[in-house]
């Protein structure tokens, strides 16, 4: 299998070429790295893909916020109610075995 793959890849002449040729390969699962385009074209590409993003009003952040603060502070309250349940529950039973 080594052998075909081999017969399919581009000779490699020097180090630097061979670490590009890696670099450029699209089966490299060892980074999940591909260079197909310069840095700057890259950016670009970046930067249009940022503007196409349905960034959320200042109403709707402090909205989602504000209901994360209530569902925050609703666990909270569970929590403390179940722990001093326990809590109690664990007194009884500990003055029940030590009498």
């Amino acid at each position: 299998m080594e052998k075909l793959e081999s017969l399919n890849k581009k000779p490699v002449k020097s180090e630097k070429n061979k670490f590009l040729a890696w670099l450029t390969e699209d089966d490299s699962p060892e980074i999940g790295l591909a260079v197909k385009e310069p840095l700057p074209q890259y950016l670009r590409g970046v930067v249009h893909e940022f503007k196409k993003i349905n960034w959320p009003n200042r109403e709707d952040v402090l909205r989602e916020f504000a209901n994360v603060l209530i569902i925050v502070a609703i666990i909270a309250t569970m929590i403390y109610a179940f722990d001093m349940a326990f809590a109690k529950f664990f007194d009884l039973f500990k003055g029940v075995v030590t009498k």
